[in-house]
Formats: C-alpha cells, sequence, structure tokens
C-alpha cells in the first residue's frame, strides 16, 4: 500500500514527526528530546582535554575556564559530573 493510504488509516491523534511516519503525540516528546541532544551549546570546561573524535565528529580542545562548542548531551553528563558549566543559549 501507498503511504499515503498507511497515514489515512493511522489514528487521527498520531502527529507527523519524520516525514510519513506517524508519531503518537505521548512518543513525540521523546523524539523531541532525542533530536535536541544533538544541538550545539557553549560550556566553560572545568578540564583540560585534547580534541577528541566521537562518531559524530570532532570536540575539543578543552582547555579549563576557555568556552567550548558541544552537543547538548555532553554538555549535561560533564555537568552532572560538575566538570563544566553551561553557557546559557542567548535566546
Amino acid at each position: 500500500p501507498a503511504a499515503s493510504e498507511n497515514l489515512s488509516t493511522m489514528d487521527a491523534s498520531a502527529v507527523n514527526f519524520f516525514g510519513n511516519t506517524g508519531v503518537h503525540p505521548s512518543r513525540s516528546i521523546a523524539a523531541s528530546s532525542f533530536l535536541a541532544g544533538d544541538e550545539s551549546i557553549q560550556i566553560v570546561p572545568a578540564f583540560n582535554l585534547p580534541e577528541m573524535g566521537l562518531i559524530s565528529g570532532a570536540i575539543g580542545p578543552f582547555h579549563a575556564g576557555i568556552t567550548a562548542t558541544v552537543p547538548l548531551w555532553l554538555a549535561t553528563m560533564l555537568r552532572r559530573r560538575k566538570l563544566a558549566k553551561i553557557v546559557p543559549p542567548p535566546w
């Protein structure tokens, strides 16, 4: 069956989130959180570390007290471990 037929038979409360894939509203928050995790944000690290290679690309180098741009998921992990402070975005 065509994708348009699948969408027309879906529950009316489903939300189109990824193209033709319907996502139930209760899952759209989780999907949004997952996608937001890759958003770049600035931190002020409390440690020194050379550039690191991740699957998503290289990050760093990190120098204590100098801002660095990292993905949101890494910024929150470092903040929880008290290794960095998150710089609030201007918005």
